[in-house]
């Protein structure tokens, strides 16, 4: 089963909703959209947004002091909340909501520091880590999400290129959760992965699932 995961996010903050994205993608089963801010011409932008956050099973939204300025987030956020009134969703009280933030940030509206956790970028030592419990979050909800046989990695050799410079790619199953936050907290954060192809073995980080490449990057 797929999940789309709608992220939210001020243009400011481009740089970290596309950090976001990349990694979610890497999981075959997600979905993540994420918004670019610049509308097609002729194109419904408004329509395409309240789609995919209609399909969406969580959103990531990005409160930072740009994001909650930003009418088109704060839109957003109003538009999610009204689906989850929505009785004839295919999921009960949803989409999930996961709000990330900094301590500063004064927050108004559906979303403050009283009424929901928030995830604060403050207190994780990098982004990796907020990734860690974005993910960890979005498993927690899916129904046996937890186990390593519901969803799977999309891993990426980092020798065999083929020339057109595309990556080589196959599946292999996630972690269960469990195992993931062991690793974590033991400081193996990487993922041995043999590339069925050339053979030669890859490195993945387990909080972000990105190559060895990509998450030193």
């Amino acid at each position: 089963m797929e999940y789309e995961i709608f992220v939210g996010y001020a243009s400011e903050d481009d740089d970290k909703a596309r950090y976001i994205h990349d990694c979610l993608a890497r999981i075959v089963e997600f979905i993540p959209y994420k918004a670019e801010r610049y509308p097609i011409i002729g194109e419904d932008f408004k329509q395409r947004l309240q789609w995919h956050l209609q399909k969406s099973f969580a959103m990531i939204v990005l409160l930072t002091e740009n994001g909650k300025n930003s009418q088109w987030v704060n839109q957003e956020i109003g538009y999610a909340y009204a689906l989850k009134t929505r009785p004839q969703r295919q999921y009960v009280n949803l989409p999930h909501i996961i709000p990330l933030s900094h301590k500063q940030v004064e927050l108004k509206g559906f979303i403050t520091k009283d009424t929901i956790d928030i995830l604060f970028l403050d207190n994780y030592p990098s982004f990796k880590e907020i990734v860690t419990d974005i993910i960890a979050q979005i498993r927690w909800r899916i129904p046996k999400g937890l186990k390593e046989s519901t969803l799977h990695h999309r891993a990426t050799c980092s020798y065999c290129l083929d020339e057109k410079g595309f990556p080589y790619e196959w599946v292999e199953k996630l972690p269960a959760q469990e195992d993931v936050m062991k690793a974590i907290q033991s400081d193996k954060c990487w993922l041995n992965y043999t590339c069925p192809k050339c053979k030669k073995v890859n490195f993945v980080d387990i909080r972000t699932f990105l190559s060895h490449k990509a998450a030193e990057g």
